[in-house]
């Protein structure tokens, strides 16, 4: 090993160091080697990196149960492209994943991992508005997936450039780094982020779902569950403005802010007691519309609605 990137310590006090070592064919080796804290090697893992030096790469973190992951350039590629690994705490490979949501020429800066094992990789890549760099944030899960990526791009819509990341005991995410609020002249800058749910029901769905999840503290310990969502039928209602009699004695009625596209029901009474089912409709972007030819035989009549489900 010729060049030392990081060196971490694991809960347990054993460590791990990466670095870079030339192969062969020119193009570097990343050396992954986890030593006990007397000093004693425990197992070295040898990755191909890319066929550039630098880039700030291999990224180095652990997480709460001492799995250990690698981020490095992808062999035979620019800048922008990486390879995430992840070894258990005894070196054995659980996951490879190949990245390029940077693009061309991006960067990763920082890496960091939460109490349930998620990785988030913190880059720099060019605007796709103006071609300025911007913060790049990405969060994978803990088997490998990609969760989601955001961007941040300052009031000037300048250059960014993150330059560190670290976790919180919540699970927020803070990055920082330099926002050029002047062409040449830049301001620290830090972003949090913090991970929200947002629920989506299925399609033209109610009813009751639920949502699980796994709680993960800083020791490792885990614990799951599940959260009960009710998901009721939108509110939507008659319009006025086009609900009157027309052309033929027809009673023409109207409903609007009706959701997906499950059919609506309308309903009659002439007392408020006793309804009946007379029509049946699909909404069409948000609206459905009813023709009551019968209405002009009834001195009263009373109308609802509701959506089938």
């Amino acid at each position: 090993m010729n060049l030392t990137r990081s060196l971490l310590a694991d809960r347990t006090g054993d460590l791990i160091l990466t670095g870079e070592s030339p192969s062969t064919n020119g193009a570097p080796l990343y050396v992954v080697t986890k030593c006990s804290k007397d000093g004693v090697s425990l197992w070295t893992n040898l990755i191909t990196g890319p066929n550039y030096d630098g880039g700030d790469v291999p990224q180095t973190v652990l997480d709460p149960i001492g799995n250990v992951f690698v981020t490095g350039g992808s062999p035979g590629t620019s800048p922008g492209f990486y390879q995430i690994f992840k070894f258990n705490s005894n070196g054995v490979p659980i996951w490879t994943n190949q990245n390029a949501n940077l693009g061309s020429n991006g960067m990763i800066y920082a890496s960091a991992v939460d109490s349930a094992g998620n990785l988030y990789l913190v880059g720099s890549a060019p605007s796709p508005v103006n071609g300025s760099s911007d913060f790049v944030t990405m969060k994978f899960s803990s088997d490998g997936r990609p969760q989601w990526t955001a961007r941040f791009d300052g009031p000037a819509g300048l250059d960014d450039y993150p330059l560190g990341a670290a976790m919180d005991s919540s699970g927020s995410l803070y990055v920082t780094g330099e926002s050029e609020r002047s062409l040449g002249n830049f301001d620290l800058v830090t972003v949090k982020f913090a991970d929200l749910i947002f629920y989506t029901p299925p399609r033209n769905f109610t009813g009751t779902d639920s949502i699980s999840y796994t709680l993960a503290d800083l020791f490792g310990n885990t614990a799951t569950g599940s959260v009960p969502v009710v998901v009721a039928p939108g509110t939507f209602g008659f319009n006025p403005a086009a609900t009157k009699p027309i052309t033929g004695g027809n009673f023409q009625l109207q409903l609007t802010g009706v959701p997906g596209t499950n059919p609506v029901v309308l309903q009659t009474s002439t007392d408020l007691v006793h309804w009946q089912p007379i029509l049946t409709n699909t909404p069409v972007a948000g609206s459905v519309q009813f023709l009551d030819s019968a209405a002009p035989g009834f001195p009263l009549r009373f109308y609802r609605a509701f959506q089938t489900e």
